[in-house]
C-alpha cells in the first residue's frame, strides 16, 4: 500500500513560507491596531481631563476663571492636587505629573500661571512663560511611561484655557502650524511642533488617525518650546 504524507523537506519549506508570511504581516497587523487605539485613548484622557476640571471650575465660584482661584494656580503640584479631589490619580513633585489610574500622565510644560482676570476666560491661554508673551502647553501621554513616549504617538499637547478647559494644539489659533496644513491626512510631519500639532488633527476628526503615526521618528518637544499663546 502506498503511504501519502509530507517529506520533512517539504515541511521545513511549508514552515519556512508560513514564517516569512508571519514576519511581513503580523507587524503591519500591530500597528494598524495600535494606531486604531490611539484616537480613542487620546479622545478619553482629553474628556478626562476637561471633565475634571469643569467640575473643579464650578466649585470654586471663581466665574469661570481660574485666575480668580489664586490657591489652585499657584503652582503646578497646587493645580493637579486640586484636580485630584476630581479625577482618579495622583500627582508626583518628584516626576513632576499627574497619573490617572489608568496610567494616562498629565503635566505642564511650566510652573507659571497667568493671573490676570479674563473677560473671556475660554479665550485666553492660563499658562505662561515667566513675564514673556509666549504661552506653554498641557501635556497628555496616553501610555503613561510606557514607549514610545514620542510627539503625535502618544504625547499630545494642549492650551489650558482660563476656564479650564483645553484646545487642541494645531488649531487655527496657532498659525502656521495648523493642523490642516502641517498634519493633514496621509502626511509624516518631520518636526516635532509639526507633530504637536497632529492633537488636533485628531481632535476634530473624533478620534482618528488619518496621518502616517507609525511613519514618524519618534521626538521630543525639546527645546521647541514656547509657543504662541492664545487671546
Amino acid at each position: 500500500m502506498k503511504k501519502h504524507g509530507f517529506t520533512l523537506a517539504e515541511l521545513l519549506v511549508t514552515l519556512g513560507i508560513i514564517g516569512v508570511v508571519s514576519a511581513l504581516v503580523i507587524p503591519t497587523f500591530i500597528t494598524n491596531a495600535s494606531e486604531k487605539t490611539v484616537g480613542p485613548k487620546l479622545l478619553k484622557a482629553y474628556n478626562t481631563f476637561q471633565n475634571a476640571s469643569a467640575a473643579m471650575v464650578d466649585d470654586l465660584d471663581v466665574n469661570n476663571d481660574l485666575a480668580m482661584a489664586s490657591g489652585v494656580i499657584t503652582s503646578q503640584n497646587t493645580f493637579f492636587t486640586n484636580l485630584g479631589h476630581y479625577m482618579r490619580g495622583s500627582y508626583s513633585s518628584s516626576e513632576g505629573q499627574f497619573t490617572g489610574n489608568d496610567g494616562v500622565t498629565y503635566w505642564l510644560t511650566t510652573n507659571t500661571f497667568d493671573t490676570s482676570v479674563a473677560q473671556f476666560p475660554h479665550e485666553v491661554d492660563l499658562l505662561t512663560v515667566g513675564s514673556s508673551s509666549k504661552a506653554a502647553l498641557l501635556g497628555i501621554d496616553i501610555n503613561g511611561v510606557s514607549e514610545p513616549n514620542g510627539v503625535g504617538k502618544d504625547r499630545f499637547y494642549f492650551h489650558l484655557m482660563h476656564d479650564g478647559s483645553l484646545r487642541p494644539y494645531g488649531g487655527t489659533y496657532d498659525s502656521p502650524r495648523i493642523w490642516t496644513k502641517v498634519c493633514p491626512d496621509g502626511a509624516t510631519p518631520t518636526d516635532s511642533m509639526d507633530m504637536a500639532a497632529c492633537t488636533a488633527h485628531i481632535i476634530n476628526n473624533n478620534g482618528k488617525v488619518g496621518y502616517n503615526l507609525s511613519g514618524m521618528k519618534t521626538k521630543s518637544l525639546g527645546d521647541a518650546l514656547p509657543v504662541t499663546p492664545v487671546y
